[in-house]
């Protein structure tokens, strides 16, 4: 696997569980779009997470691992379209961010409503009290 360091050095890393950084300054960016967090929350929701073993022939490590089907995943932006098709886990990270602040966005809507229906709730119990006695009366 070739990576672009942040110096835009490129190196290569035969590992298959490759992580690669790189810059990420608007000096060397162009086209920069904010992603619609509820496409990332949908995407997010639609993985399906899993433990799993490389096959023999793939690898030596046979250890368990954790991770993603590349054939699962519904961004093409997300899948390496390699000899064996792979993930670019670290592009997933902007797609979990967008996803925990349409949950937060959602989080916040709902303590408003809450607090309103509370403040609500309140003024009418004080209301049927109010009548309660006056009909007692």
């Amino acid at each position: 696997v070739l990576c672009i360091n942040s110096s835009g050095t490129i190196i290569q890393d035969d590992s298959p569980l490759t992580a690669c950084s790189g810059a990420s300054s608007r000096t060397v960016k162009h086209d920069i779009f904010t992603l619609n967090p509820i496409e990332s929350l949908n995407l997010i929701l639609g993985l399906r997470p899993i433990s799993f073993v490389y096959n023999k022939g793939y690898t030596t490590d046979q250890t368990t691992h954790l991770g993603f089907v590349a054939e699962e995943v519904s961004d093409p932006l997300l899948i390496d379209k390699g000899t064996v098709p792979g993930l670019k886990y670290v592009e997933f990270i902007p797609r979990i961010v967008g996803a925990i602040q349409e949950i937060w966005y959602k989080i916040t809507d709902i303590a408003e409503r809450v607090s309103k229906l509370e403040k609500t709730n309140l003024e009418l119990e004080a209301r049927i009290e109010r009548l309660e006695r006056q009909c007692v009366q």
